[in-house]
């Protein structure tokens, strides 16, 4: 279970209050791209070091990242998530309980499955 720090940087202002003020900074604001996915990528090449075939990682995620989630471990950024014999698959999105997109599951698989 993961839940990184995942706020894109133009949105770190308009948090809540009660956020803003318990909250550390560097617990929030994903990095300085503008997805905020710059702990995710950093994450992401290291999971199937510490997972082994099957096991799966679950991540707290702003709602726009899933999406970009799904599209990155498409793209040519996958290579970078194996490891020997193993890389790192999408599985699904969950909602929370606004409905909105928050958690991602993904699994490592062999190399071979697709």
């Amino acid at each position: 279970i993961s839940n990184p720090p995942y706020i894109p940087p133009g949105e770190m202002e308009g948090l809540a209050r009660t956020v803003k003020e318990y909250e550390n900074f560097g617990a929030l604001c994903g990095g300085t791209s503008h997805d905020g996915m710059d702990v995710i990528r950093q994450i992401l090449p290291q999971l199937p070091h510490w997972l082994r075939v099957g096991g799966e990682c679950w991540m707290e995620v702003h709602p726009t990242q899933p999406a970009l989630l799904r599209d990155l471990l498409s793209s040519s950024f996958a290579a970078a998530t194996t490891n020997k014999n193993k890389r790192v698959e999408f599985v699904e999105t969950m909602q929370d309980l606004q409905g909105k997109d928050r958690f991602v599951r993904l699994r490592i698989v062999p190399l071979a499955e697709t």
